[in-house]
């Protein structure tokens, strides 16, 4: 099932990468999504954002803007809720993002990441 998740997701100009994880008897998936660099850096221009990669990947109007585009690729495609990454929270590493839906039981240590 991952591989379908990603197969949707990928169809996002903003995605160059996308890892999908869920497991069946959770309600959640989870998604590492890898940011095509060029076509971020290209709509920020446009938008007026400045700032390096780094500093995009951190910007919420980008996370925004990548997320909403999944979403309304997995709605067209037909993907179920529990199929679907939600904001929930948001990570950003330098040039990849780490979604995982609103209903994961993922443990992320706060104080490592004083960004979020």
């Amino acid at each position: 099932m991952p591989e379908k998740i990603e197969n949707i997701y990928i169809r996002s100009q903003y995605v160059q990468q996308v890892f999908v994880h869920g497991e069946s008897l959770k309600s959640c998936i989870i998604a590492i999504v890898v940011p095509d660099v060029d076509v971020i850096k290209c709509w920020a221009v446009e938008n007026g954002i400045p700032g390096t990669l780094s500093v995009l990947c951190v910007n919420p109007e980008v996370k925004k803007l990548i997320l909403d585009d999944m979403l309304a690729w997995g709605k067209e495609a037909g993907l179920k809720s529990f199929e679907q990454v939600y904001y929930r929270s948001l990570f950003s590493f330098s040039t990849f993002f780490f979604f995982y839906s609103k209903n994961s039981d993922v443990q992320i240590p706060f104080d490592l990441y004083p960004w979020l």
